[in-house]
């Protein structure tokens, strides 16, 4: 921010917790700036959980299609809104 940025976008996997995730998020809107997770689609969904209905999650297609194929539990993408499913347990 210091240096004129107009756009924070952490790194999710490599926050040390959720809580500075959220911390950098709320940084991000004190401070009038946009805020947008990096990282993997499926862990920016379940982050996303956090944060409000305006703001972003990075989305890769081409890593999102090759690690889906991967997982039990994901999240869908519709018309430009992520959902996850409803699930009581894995």
């Amino acid at each position: 921010m210091e240096k004129g940025v107009d756009h924070l976008k952490p790194l999710a996997g490599r926050m040390g917790s959720m809580g500075e995730l959220v911390e950098i998020r709320n940084l991000a809107k004190q401070n009038n700036l946009d805020f947008s997770s990096d990282g993997t689609t499926f862990v920016n969904a379940v982050l996303g959980a956090l944060y409000e209905e305006d703001e972003m999650l990075e989305y890769h297609e081409p890593i999102t299609f090759t690690l889906g194929e991967c997982l039990e539990v994901k999240s869908e993408e519709k018309g430009g809104w992520f959902y996850l499913p409803d699930i009581r347990s894995l």
